[in-house]
């Protein structure tokens, strides 16, 4: 039986098939591909795109990350002005966060991600969390459709 499909991000919806989805981002506007990885721009910064397919082949997750880190020393201006674009578009499309926090640089640890928002509005629930990476932050996005994971063995791309 077919699941509902929602909408996780400029059309791209929950459930298609690998084929479906990477047919659909070579062909979107605002999605180029670069080096066989997709990419977008959110509030002026740009996104690697990766997705995850449960074992029918049916789109469960797509996971953004900004293609260029930054260092402590940048750490407040970037991370805050990426997070608050991220907040206001979850915003709108979810309503208020489940979970609303700030936290500083020192606080995340090297090759971990820390949880800043979480929104959730069933069947989709969505996490903002910033990654530590060879001392480089990055923000990053998870919008995951619940009707699709919860048979899912996560293949990422």
């Amino acid at each position: 039986m077919m699941q509902a499909q929602t909408d996780l991000y400029k059309g791209i919806i929950s459930g298609i098939s690998k084929l479906e989805y990477t047919e659909y981002c070579k062909n979107h506007i605002d999605i180029t591909e670069v080096n066989s990885n997709f990419i977008t721009e959110i509030g002026g910064i740009t996104y690697t795109i990766r997705s995850s397919f449960n074992n029918d082949d049916q789109l469960t997750v797509l996971t953004f990350t900004t293609l260029d880190g930054c260092s402590k020393d940048n750490y407040n201006l970037y991370t805050k002005g990426a997070v608050m674009d991220l907040k206001m578009l979850f915003g709108e499309e979810y309503g208020n966060p489940l979970l609303d926090k700030w936290v500083d640089w020192s606080e995340i640890t090297q090759g971990t991600g820390t949880v800043f928002n979480m929104y959730q509005e069933r069947p989709i629930m969505s996490i903002i969390y910033v990654s530590k990476t060879d001392n480089q932050f990055r923000v990053n996005c998870y919008i995951g459709d619940w009707n699709f994971i919860v048979t899912s063995n996560p293949n990422y791309n």
